[in-house]
């Protein structure tokens, strides 16, 4: 039924096709329009890969070959990506450098251990999305990271997925799973050497990251004797490269 009287009848909103509807009236919609907020802000962080703002509501979305999912996030996750699109200088980065593995090197004296799968949903020429699942003896975790750029620093933007996301995403992975067990090495002067050893299709590969605060401390840094040789301008021994192979 319409309503009669003073208040104006400006339209009428069908509900799910049941036959059903709303009236909206003059005089609620203006106090609604106080409430809500009916903006839309939509930017486009890299190919296949956007982050919007609609209804008072945060999305961030990735469209592939495999589909397209779009996460409901909070408003921490949709300003980490909107201050690193707007302000590029600003945006967090990793600084590491990537080595191999002496053959004849014992892992130990490690001081904490980490089962690792992961897989890729963005893969462009310059960037890319990952997906990882982090089990220890206290703690499971999903992380959501975007990386863009190449060689010893580039950007590097994450936060933690929930159990239910990190499922809808992998409906969507366009690689290979990547599995590894990762020890964390202490290896002086405050520096962490990760070593990976992988399961599987590339059980046969160990390599070793380190993470720097600088690009000076990584290019005076002097390798302990175990370390094979620098690899980290070689995009063959890329986790990303070994997904896709």
């Amino acid at each position: 039924e319409r309503f009669h009287g003073k208040e104006e009848v400006i339209g009428s909103i069908p509900i799910c096709g049941s036959g059903i509807f709303i009236i909206i009236i003059g005089g609620f919609m203006s106090n609604l329009e106080a409430e809500v907020d009916f903006s839309v802000e939509k930017i486009d962080i890299a190919s296949g890969f956007w982050i919007v703002k609609k209804f008072g509501m945060y999305f961030l979305g990735i469209k592939n070959t495999k589909g397209f999912v779009e996460l409901n996030v909070n408003e921490k996750v949709f300003n980490q990506f909107k201050n690193m699109k707007s302000q590029p200088d600003s945006a967090k980065v990793e600084i590491e450098k990537k080595y191999l593995v002496k053959y004849n090197y014992i892992i130990k004296d490690y001081t904490k251990t980490t089962t690792i799968q992961q897989f890729y949903i963005l893969k462009n020429e310059d960037s890319s999305i990952r997906c990882r699942n982090l089990r220890g003896i206290d703690f499971n975790t999903f992380i959501f990271t975007f990386k863009k750029g190449k060689g010893i620093k580039k950007i590097e933007e994450e936060f933690e997925l929930t159990n239910n996301q990190f499922f809808d995403l992998k409906q969507i992975n366009i690689s290979n799973f990547i599995s590894k067990t990762r020890y964390d090495i202490p290896i002086g002067d405050g520096l962490i050497a990760e070593l990976d050893k992988f399961h599987g299709k590339f059980v046969d590969r160990i390599f070793v990251e380190v993470e720097f605060k600088t690009e000076k401390e990584a290019n005076d840094f002097n390798p302990p004797s175990w370390f094979g040789e620098d690899v980290t301008n070689n995009p063959r021994y890329l986790n990303i490269f070994m997904a896709f192979q």
